[in-house]
Parts: structure tokens; sequence; C-alpha cells
């Protein structure tokens, strides 16, 4: 098997698809990796540190999406990117993080392609966990508790209150949407700031363990548009951290509810899917893929989340219902498989 990565062409992306440890593994296990030139400098490796595990250096990034049968990156193909999917026989695999329920174009582009796509954003394992989005989230909580504190400093655009407070005046309170990996590692990090955080969610068995977890440090609450509505009235900073695998959030904030927010409140939105009504931003999604083998070829992901991953079975011309239902009304065609 031919692997090979390129240069991410999306804005601000700077990670890379394979470190030169993956890079070792793959060409250990008998594999042929190629790389464009430079694709690793954003991330802090160069040229020569591919080479050195037997990694192959190439000019431009046509050369490897011409000829890999397996194209790994970390971000879904931008528009200057879509001429390299062309038609070949046997169709080549693309391995990234895809997050097409926001991506109408892309997901034309890649039916039209024949290429069988895999995403990371929706392998699973048997438990249901989502072992390759789980660092992406973990960042995006991380992130989302910290610049939200920033923004709300003076100079700025917030309030000009610290989330912790200080003597004689109360603390900030952290709306948190959702209990899952994003909600959990804000957490982590608005304790320390000694804020009060209320963590919403519609998953009982969820907040029940993230109150246990945090030793009552946290209030929970049920997630309805009522109760949502009453504790953002009075919130400071408002995590959005909703996800639904495969698909597009639910729209669980409204603008009405924003417009009854005091003045200089922070909503902060996670992932690569809208928790408001409002236009979409960027995010950046982290992850190490490791090597397992299926049969003689090497896998960049768990065994047990491979089997269960939608986009295990896809054909050429083909896609899964459950996948590309919600990538806002575009066509498919077949059934299942699997």
């Amino acid at each position: 098997m031919r692997v090979g990565t390129v240069r991410e062409r999306k804005d601000g992306e700077n990670r890379v698809a394979l470190t030169p440890e993956a890079v070792y593994a793959l060409v250990s296990a008998g594999s042929e990796v190629v790389l464009e030139a430079s694709a690793g400098v954003g991330a802090g490796y160069g040229d020569a540190a591919y080479t050195a595990v037997g990694g192959t250096v190439v000019a431009d990034a046509s050369a490897v999406w011409s000829t890999s049968d397996l194209v790994v990156k970390v971000k879904e193909p931008v528009p200057a990117e879509y001429d390299q999917l062309v038609r070949r026989d046997p169709p080549p695999t693309l391995f990234t993080y895809l997050h097409l329920a926001a991506d109408h174009p892309l997901t034309e582009q890649l039916l039209a392609s024949g290429w069988t796509t895999l995403a990371y954003e929706l392998v699973a394992r048997p438990d249901g966990s989502l072992p390759l989005l789980a660092p992406m989230s973990q960042v995006a909580g991380h992130m989302a508790a910290e610049v939200g504190a920033g923004l709300l400093k003076q100079p700025g655009p917030g309030k000009g209150k610290l989330l912790g407070g200080i003597a004689g005046v109360a603390a900030g309170k952290v709306v948190i949407l959702g209990s899952g990996s994003v909600a959990t590692a804000a957490v982590r990090v608005l304790l320390g700031s000694e804020a009060r955080i209320v963590v919403m969610s519609r998953d009982l068995a969820r907040l029940s363990y993230l109150q246990e977890h945090f030793g009552g440090r946290i209030t929970t609450r049920t997630s309805s548009p009522q109760s949502v509505a009453e504790e953002l009235e009075d919130a400071d900073l408002v995590i959005l951290a909703v996800l639904v695998p495969g698909a597009t959030a639910p729209r669980v904030v409204t603008r009405e509810m924003l417009r009854r927010m005091e003045p200089g409140g922070c909503p902060r939105r996670c992932l690569n899917r809208p928790g408001w009504r409002g236009r979409d931003e960027p995010s950046h999604d982290p992850q190490r893929p490791h090597v397992c083998r299926r049969g003689n070829r090497p896998l960049l992901c768990d065994e047990h989340a491979w089997r269960r991953s939608p986009y295990q079975h896809a054909l050429p011309g083909e896609c899964d219902p459950a996948l590309y239902r919600n990538a806002r009304g575009a066509r498919y065609r077949g059934r299942p498989r699997g």
C-alpha cells in the first residue's frame, strides 16, 4: 500500500496528518509513504525527519494525490484541492476529518470522484465513543474556556469581568451546553479559575457522572429551551459543545436568547457544527492516528472502531444514506452495507 500526505491548504491549519513516528510505523509494516515537500514544517517536522525514517518526499502535492492508494490528511479538501479528486481504478481512499453535514459542495465532489472516504469524526468504538474525535474535543474545550475568559476582559469586547471574581465580588457564571469531551475539558480549566459552572444536557447519566467526578463543584441541569433561556440570562460566558455524530448539531441557542444576555457576555462555539443560528466558523481538529493491522493491511485506526465506521463500505459512486442524509440535502444512491 502506498500512503501519502500533503501540506494542509486550509487557512490557519499548520498540522500534519503523519508524524515521523507514524511514517516509521507504516514503513516498518511494509507500506510505502510519500509526502509533499514541507508538509510537516508547520508542525515542527522538517523533510529530513521523514526521509530519515523511510518516507519519500516529492516536490508537489499532485504527485501524492495521483499515486497514493490512501491519502491521509488533517482537514477536509478545500476547493483548491477538488481537482485532485479524479477517478482512478482501483478507487483510492481519503482518510481525514470531513464534517460533511456542513459542506454540501464537498459531499457532491466526493460522490462524483468515486473515491472511498473515511471520516475520523465518525470512527466509533463498540461503546459508541469516538477515539479520533476525542483529541480535537479536548483541545476545543480547553481553548473555549481560555479564549472565552480572555474575551470578557477590558480593554476588549467583554464586560471587564474576571471569571473567578475577587473578595466581595461574585465569580462569573459559565453555562456549558453539552456534557461530552468538550464540556469535560472546559470544566477542568474553568474550575481552576473558580468560576460558577452550569453544565446542561439531556443526558442524565452523563450529568450524574460529571456531578460526581467533579465532586459537586459544578451545577448540572437538564437542557430544554426554557431552562437554557433561563440560565443564559445572567451568564457571562456560554460554551456550546453539542455534538450529533455525522450531522449538524441542533440549534439550542436562539438570537432571542442572546439578546437577553447582559451586554458584554460571550458565547463561544466548539467543533465544526453550529450550535446557534449564525455563521459557521473554522475550527482545528488535532489527531494522532496510530497503526494496527487488518489482514495484511496497516490501518490508521482502532480495529473495532474501523469495523463500526459507516464509511467503511463506501463504493465508487455510492454513499451510505446514514452518512450523507444530513449533508444539507445531498443526493445519494445505494443502501447501507455490512
